[in-house]
C-alpha cells in the first residue's frame, strides 16, 4: 500500500475553493490523500460573518463562486483560519495564496514545513517577491523544503463548473483543465501520482521549476496587453501577429534568464496559458477595461482582485530596460500602465514599429 497524506490548501478564493474541491472529492477514493484541509484567511468577511465560519456551516463559497449556490465543498475537507495548526498537520501543501503576502508568513513556513515528515510545499499561484519567481525565495530561504509549482490554463470557473448539481446527475461531459507540475522527482517521486487530480485537473510533469515559474509569471503581463488589443477591437490578423509577437518576448526573457525556450512552445505553461489568460483570465480582462474604460476606472473595477501581473510588469521592465532586449510589447505595456500614455498612441507605435 502506498504512503497516505494530509494535504492543506491555503487561500480560500477561486482557486483554493476549487483545489479544496477537487481534492476534497478525490480524498474519499485516492489511494494517497487521507485528510484535506482549507485554510482561509481571518480576515476575509461574508455577510457580516468571517468566510471560514460561513463556509464552515454552510460549504457554499458565495462569496467567490455566487452563480453556483448548488457547489458545496465536501464534508470531509476540513475548514479552519488557523494557519499554524493547519501547517502543523500537513505533510503536502498546496498555497493560493498571491505572492506579495506570501513572505508575511515566512515565519510560519520555517517552523512547520521543515519537519522531517512535510514532503512538499506546491506553489499555484503566479508572481514574484522581492522581484524574484517565488522558487527563488524559497531556495534562499527554505532551502530544505521541497519545492514545486502548477502552471497552466487553470480558470477556476471552468474547472469548478463540472461540479454543479445538475451536471453531476447526468451524462455530463466533465471539461478537464490541463497543466503543468514541475518538480525534482528525485526529492518528491510520487508527487504527480498523488496530486493529478483526474478527470478534473490533469497534470503533466516537468522537470525544469524555474522556467516553468517565469513561463507562468510573464504570460500575466502579455496577457494584459492582448486584453488591451481585444479592448481596442483590434482585428484578428492583428492580434494573432501580436499573440505570436509575445511568444517571442516570453523567450527571449527565459533566454535572459538562462533558462530553457522550448518550455513555452512544448508545455502547457507557455502556449496554452497565455492564450486562455488573454482571453479568459484576470489579467486579460484588466487589459480590455484599461482600453474600453481607462487605467483609473479598470483598477477601481478589479479592485477586489489580485493582478500579479501589475507587480510582475514594473519588475521585469526594470530588470531588462538597461538590456539590449528587443521587448516593444512589454515596454508599451508599462508605458501604458505605469506612464499613462495614451492606449491608441501605444498600439499605433507598437503595431508600426
Amino acid at each position: 500500500m502506498p504512503k497516505t497524506y494530509q494535504l492543506a490548501i491555503l487561500g480560500a478564493g477561486k482557486w483554493g475553493t476549487t483545489l479544496a474541491l477537487i481534492y476534497g472529492k478525490l480524498a474519499l477514493q485516492s489511494a494517497y490523500l487521507n485528510k484535506v484541509s482549507l485554510w482561509v484567511r481571518p480576515e476575509s468577511k461574508y455577510h457580516k460573518t468571517s468566510l471560514c465560519t460561513y463556509l464552515q456551516k454552510q460549504r457554499v463559497n458565495l462569496a467567490r463562486f455566487p452563480e453556483y449556490p448548488d457547489v458545496r465543498i465536501p464534508a470531509n475537507v476540513s475548514i479552519s483560519s488557523d494557519l499554524s495548526e493547519t501547517l502543523a498537520n500537513a505533510e503536502i501543501v498546496i498555497s493560493t495564496i498571491p505572492s506579495k503576502y506570501l513572505a508575511s508568513y515566512l515565519p510560519l513556513f520555517k517552523k512547520h514545513l521543515t519537519k522531517k515528515k512535510f514532503y512538499c510545499f506546491v506553489n499555484a499561484s503566479k508572481g514574484v517577491i522581492d522581484d524574484q519567481p517565488i522558487s527563488y525565495y524559497f531556495a534562499q530561504n527554505l532551502p530544505d523544503c521541497a519545492y514545486a509549482t502548477i502552471s497552466g490554463p487553470n480558470i477556476a470557473s471552468q474547472i469548478y463548473h463540472n461540479f454543479k448539481e445538475d451536471s453531476l446527475h447526468s451524462e455530463h461531459l466533465i471539461n478537464p483543465a490541463f497543466t503543468t507540475l514541475a518538480y525534482d522527482h528525485f526529492k518528491n517521486p510520487d508527487l504527480l501520482s498523488i496530486l493529478n487530480a483526474k478527470p478534473y485537473l490533469r497534470m503533466y510533469r516537468h522537470h525544469d521549476i524555474a522556467a516553468i515559474e517565469y513561463c507562468g509569471i510573464l504570460k500575466q503581463v502579455y496577457a494584459m496587453a492582448l486584453g488591451v488589443c481585444m479592448g481596442l477591437g483590434l482585428p484578428a490578423n492583428t492580434i494573432a501577429g501580436l499573440f505570436h509577437k509575445c511568444g517571442e518576448e516570453i523567450t527571449r526573457i527565459l533566454a535572459f534568464y538562462k533558462l530553457p525556450t522550448n518550455v513555452y512552445y512544448q508545455t502547457l505553461a507557455g502556449v496554452a496559458d497565455l492564450e486562455v489568460t488573454y482571453k479568459y483570465g484576470r489579467n486579460g480582462k484588466l487589459g480590455y477595461l484599461i482600453a474600453t474604460e481607462g487605467m483609473r476606472k479598470a483598477t477601481d473595477f478589479m479592485s477586489g482582485e489580485c493582478i500579479e501581473g501589475l507587480r510582475v510588469l514594473r519588475s521585469i521592465y526594470h530588470k531588462t530596460k538597461d538590456t539590449n532586449l528587443h521587448l516593444p510589447i512589454l515596454q508599451e505595456t508599462y508605458k501604458v500602465v505605469y506612464e499613462h500614455k495614451p492606449v491608441l498612441r501605444a498600439a499605433q507605435d507598437l503595431v508600426n514599429s
